[in-house]
C-alpha cells in the first residue's frame, strides 16, 4: 500500500513540475515578446521588421534550452537504469526514482544538473556508509530521499557551484 503512495505521489510531482517548467517557458517568450514590442528600438527585431526566425532562436536560447537539456538528459538516465533493470532483472532504480529524477533535472536546469546528479550520489553513498558500517545493516537504498534532498540543495548553491567548479562554460 505504501509503494502505491510514493509511486502516485511521485507522479503527480513529476506532473505538477513538468507543467510549472512548460508555463514558465511559455510566460517568459510572452514577455519577452511584449517588452520587445513595447520599446521603440527593440520592436525591429520582432516580425514584420524581422523573420520570426529570429525571435524564435532567441527564445530556444534563453528560455528553452536550459530546460530542455536537463529533460533530456534526465530521460538518458533513466532509460538507461530501465535498459539495467530489464537486463538484469533487478531494480537498480525504482519507478519513482525515475519520475524524482526527471522532476529534479527539470527544476534545477542546465549546467545545475550536473551539480545535481554529483550531490545525489554523494549522499546516497553517506548513506550506503551510515546504514554499512554505522547501523551494520545491509540493505538496498532507495534514491528518492537523496534526489530530493539534492534537489533543494542545488536550487540553493547551484549556480555558486557551477561558478566554483568551472562549469560556467556549459550555461546556455
Amino acid at each position: 500500500m505504501r509503494r502505491e503512495h510514493l509511486t502516485r505521489a511521485a507522479t503527480i510531482v513529476f506532473i505538477v513540475i513538468f507543467l510549472t517548467v512548460l508555463v514558465k517557458i511559455f510566460l517568459s517568450l510572452g514577455f519577452q515578446y511584449y517588452v520587445w514590442s513595447q520599446n521603440g528600438l527593440s520592436k525591429f527585431l520582432l516580425p514584420p521588421y524581422q523573420p520570426v526566425a529570429y525571435f524564435a532562436r532567441y527564445s530556444w536560447q534563453h528560455f528553452i534550452m536550459s530546460p530542455a537539456i536537463g529533460i533530456a538528459v534526465s530521460f538518458a538516465l533513466v532509460l538507461y537504469f530501465w535498459i539495467l533493470n530489464k537486463i538484469f532483472k533487478k531494480q537498480y532504480l525504482d519507478f519513482e526514482d525515475m519520475l524524482i529524477l526527471v522532476s529534479g533535472a527539470m527544476i534545477v536546469g542546465w549546467p545545475n544538473l550536473i551539480a545535481y546528479l554529483v550531490i545525489a550520489f554523494v549522499l546516497t553513498i553517506m548513506r550506503i556508509f551510515y546504514l554499512f558500517y554505522i547501523k551494520r545493516e545491509m540493505q538496498r537504498v532507495p534514491l528518492t530521499g537523496a534526489l530530493i534532498v539534492a534537489a533543494f540543495i542545488t536550487l540553493l548553491i547551484g549556480d555558486y557551484l557551477a561558478q566554483i567548479l568551472s562549469l560556467g562554460f556549459l550555461k546556455v
